[in-house]
């Protein structure tokens, strides 16, 4: 078990099983799509929505549906920095 997943186990000219075979596909398909700049970038993009939409609940905690007309003019504070209008 040493030698699975090295390097050399996947880049083999004549992989021994399909096991093998099918790893060293994916690790060649990885390496050449890791050399894209363009599809870095955007599998980071994908990363980062995903991140914020797992997030989300901590990065906007008010319920969008429930209004606070009482204060629906109210100037910038240090609760509203920009108002709430």
């Amino acid at each position: 078990m040493s030698g699975v997943l090295s390097r050399d186990w996947l880049l083999a000219e004549a992989p021994s099983s399909r096991r093998q075979a099918t790893w060293g596909q994916r690790y060649r398909l990885w390496r050449d799509f890791r050399r894209n700049n363009l599809a870095m970038a955007g599998l980071v993009m994908v990363a980062v929505l995903v991140l914020l939409a797992i997030l989300a609940p901590l990065l906007a905690p008010y319920d969008p549906n429930v209004q606070e007309l009482g204060n629906r003019l109210g100037r910038p504070s240090a609760a509203h920095y920009l108002g709430t209008d």
